[in-house]
This record gives structure tokens, C-alpha cells and sequence, in this order.
């Protein structure tokens, strides 16, 4: 068995969006309407335990529950430079379109676009608001939703200038030992989070069902040792920080 931290290697934002996409797709083609209705709770339970870590880390840190806090403290990072991002407005708010989203064209690659748009109709919104209530995220669009790129105004949060806006990049750069998590874990935790939903949603031999004919999918797109390396991750407690 590869130790974890070399198979952990093996992980991007690819196998997230093609677990996530796999995992939906199976609901939807197992229970149809019911599935659909199924993931998309599934994936409201998901994006609440991301975003009350994320809220728990910063809290112990001593940090504010605020919208600049919370971009710090993201548990993702793209260190392989493949996402684009541009800046659309600094104030009176922080306004940025991605232009290219590495999990939409993954989705398309993979031919589950269907099940992406429910990923995106509910996962940042959920967590923006699991980290705090009082905090608010406008979604003008979506490339997974048809738009022409992901467009996300932060209200609350402004920038003087793009010498401000650096500064809290280096700082999410500093904090990033303790926020960012591996896309094993993110993996492993869309199992976890998504197989517990769809047992609320449509009983635990439902949940396996569909559980199982997705990580058989993953298995025959990735190989054996990962599809078993997401298993292993998909036990730990993601309520832990």
C-alpha cells in the first residue's frame, strides 16, 4: 500500500470534480428526480462542514468571521497555476471573474456538466454562509451555469488599492500549513459528506448504492490505489480541524 502522503501526490482539482460529478451522477441515474433532488442536499451538507472548518480555524487563530478571512482561509489552493482569475473592481466591493475553472472543464472532459451545475448552484454560497451568517457572496455568474466566467462580488470586503489586495494574498500564503487541505482529503470528504446526505435523503442502501457504483466508476477512470486511497480518507471525522 502507498503511503499517503505519496498517493496524495496523485490528487488535483480533476479527481474532486470527476468524484463529485461521478457520485451525482450515479443518484441521478439510480433514482432519477429523487437522486437529483438527493445531491443537491448532499452537496448543502458538504459545503456546511467546509465552511464551519474554515470558521473554526479562524476563530482559534484569532481572527474575525469576515468575507477577507474567509478568502484567507480557504481550504484549497491551486498550486499548479491552472485557474484564471482577473480582478473586475476593488470597492466599494471586492468584485473577480474566473475565466477559466479548472473543475468546469474537467466536468465537460468527463461529459458531467449536468451534475456540475448542481455543484455550483450550491457550494459557495453554503460555505460563505456555514463560516458566518452575516456574511453575503453574489453570484453574477457561473461558467458551469452557461455564464461566460465565474463573476463573485464580496460585499463587506473593499480594497484601497491593488497593493492591499497583495497583502492579503501573502497572508492566505502564510496561513496556508494550517487552512489548505490536500485534494485527497477534499476527495474524501465529498465520499464522507455526500454519502451521509444521501442516506438522510434516501436511506443508508441507497447511500451504498450509489456510493459504490461511483468509486467503481473512479476506479476504472484512475486505478485501484487511488479509488482505495479515497475510501481510507472518506473514514476520518471532517468535523475535526
Amino acid at each position: 500500500m502507498i503511503e499517503r502522503e505519496a498517493i496524495a501526490k496523485q490528487f488535483y482539482i480533476d479527481d474532486h470534480a470527476v468524484i463529485y460529478g461521478l457520485l451525482a451522477r450515479a443518484a441521478d441515474q439510480l433514482y432519477g428526480e429523487r437522486g437529483m433532488k438527493a445531491s443537491a442536499r448532499a452537496t448543502v451538507l458538504y459545503a456546511s462542514e467546509r465552511g464551519r472548518r474554515m470558521a473554526k480555524r479562524a476563530s482559534r487563530d484569532g481572527y474575525p468571521l469576515t468575507p477577507a478571512v474567509y478568502r484567507i482561509y480557504t481550504e484549497w489552493a491551486d498550486e499548479q497555476k491552472r485557474m484564471k482569475v482577473e480582478t473586475l473592481q476593488l470597492s466599494p466591493n471586492y468584485r473577480m471573474n474566473g475565466t477559466y475553472c479548472v473543475w468546469n472543464e474537467t466536468w465537460k472532459q468527463y461529459h458531467l456538466e449536468k451534475y456540475g451545475e448542481i455543484y455550483c448552484t450550491y457550494v459557495d454560497k453554503t460555505m460563505v454562509k456555514a463560516f458566518n451568517p452575516g456574511n453575503e457572496l453574489i453570484i453574477h455568474s457561473a461558467q458551469s451555469l452557461g455564464g461566460p466566467g465565474c463573476d463573485f462580488e464580496w460585499p463587506g470586503l473593499c480594497y484601497e488599492n491593488e497593493e492591499a489586495l497583495r497583502a492579503d494574498g501573502a497572508l492566505k500564503q502564510s496561513k496556508r500549513q494550517v487552512a489548505v487541505k490536500d485534494f485527497l482529503y477534499h476527495c474524501g470528504h465529498t465520499v464522507s459528506a455526500m454519502g451521509r446526505g444521501y442516506a438522510l435523503e434516501l436511506g443508508q442502501e441507497g447511500s451504498d448504492r450509489i456510493v459504490c457504483q461511483a468509486l467503481e466508476e473512479y476506479c476504472a477512470l484512475f486505478g485501484r490505489e487511488k479509488a482505495e486511497a479515497v475510501i481510507r480518507e472518506s473514514e476520518l471525522d471532517f468535523e475535526e480541524i
